[in-house]
């Protein structure tokens, strides 16, 4: 009777830790469901802003990994899981898109090192990856388009303001300066934001998990109707950065020729800018990208093979994770804006860590 009395701390110790570790595998598949499919869903819907919505969705289930893992170094671990699956479900990827996902992994598992401060972890968490996330995106069509394109950017506005605002000749405003501010700004504010929910939203489905509404976990479990989706191909247009870059170019070789005496208006800067582009991305789509993907896949295929288990669990699961997140999507239907997307999330996330394993 002692002997048992003693070996009870060790059994409570035991269910946490099997406890932790099934939620840490949930969350794991939730994270890997939302970066191999959450992009082509919200490309399909026309969504705006996606990067922002998918680093800030993995910002909340780091943190939700964080807050319900005991587990050091569960976060990392579930990182590379997530890069492994997204590389078999999203093969085409880009490069950019699994070292996005290893930075957020690293940092995360950086930031959470210490549990104690985990508001303080939530909210750099979500500023430095949307930050990132901001900066990547400029420094990317610095060195493809180079200088040339700010000057572009420069010269175009400058017109415009001259002709429809009537600012002066000559004015030393920097647009370009203006529209990174503006574009790095509102990555800044959704990285406040996403490291706001990234804190509340763990406490908030941990006191929905201890107090139960029964309600709402019955109709989301009527509304887990299976779905059949045809996997029709869609044609790629161009990124958006991509196409403003063109119809901006244009424009500069256009009003060349319909104002020949302005020295404002650089044809040969533009011709230039656009050669060393296709150079640039010839190399590094047709030889650079391939082989470093070649490498990142070999690295991926043994980490695949250690954790052949888990991926195969994951990968299989996504079924069921699918009515899940679609059944919690309808049931946030009477909210609108950000108070569906907060409802839709932690409806989710409670179901998911209520479930049976």
């Amino acid at each position: 009777m002692f002997r048992d009395a003693l070996n009870i701390p060790e059994k409570r110790s035991l269910a946490r830790s099997e406890t932790s570790s099934s939620n840490a595998e949930k969350i794991t598949k939730l994270w890997a469901l939302s970066e191999s499919m959450l992009g082509g869903v919200l490309h399909a819907v026309k969504m705006p802003f996606r990067g922002m919505i998918i680093s800030s969705a993995a910002v909340i289930l780091i943190s939700m990994l964080a807050n319900f893992s005991e587990k050091r170094g569960q976060i990392f671990r579930s990182t590379v899981l997530v890069v492994t699956i997204k590389a078999v479900v999203s093969p085409h990827s880009p490069l950019t898109a699994y070292l996005s996902v290893f930075m957020q992994g690293l940092l995360g598992e950086i930031f959470f090192l210490s549990r104690k401060f985990k508001m303080l972890s939530a909210l750099f968490l979500g500023i430095i990856v949307s930050l990132l996330n901001g900066f990547q995106k400029v420094l990317v069509l610095t060195l493809i388009y180079g200088q040339s394109l700010w000057e572009v950017i420069n010269d175009f506005f400058s017109y415009v303001a001259e002709e429809w605002f009537l600012l002066p000749a000559g004015n030393s405003i920097n647009f370009s300066f203006i529209l990174i501010s503006i574009y790095v700004g509102l990555h800044l504010l959704a990285g406040i934001a996403a490291g706001i929910m990234a804190y509340r939203i763990p406490l908030v489905v941990r006191n929905k998990i201890d107090n139960p509404d029964t309600k709402q976990m019955e109709l989301i479990e009527d509304m887990k109707i299976k779905t059949v989706s045809g996997n029709t191909k869609k044609k790629k247009w161009l990124k958006p950065s991509a196409l403003i870059i063109m119809v901006l170019s244009i424009a500069i070789i256009l009003l060349s020729y319909l104002y020949p005496e302005s020295t404002r208006f650089d044809v040969n800067a533009v011709l230039m800018m656009i050669a060393r582009a296709l150079l640039i991305i010839t190399v590094w789509f047709y030889f650079l990208a391939p082989r470093i993907k070649s490498l990142l896949k070999n690295y991926l295929s043994k980490k695949q093979n250690r954790y052949s288990k888990d991926v195969e669990s994951i990968v299989s699961s996504f079924g069921e994770l699918k009515l899940i997140v679609y059944s919690a999507w309808k049931y946030s239907a009477g909210e609108r804006g950000l108070n569906r997307l907060n409802s839709f999330l932690i409806s989710s996330l409670v179901y998911l860590l209520r479930d049976k394993p």
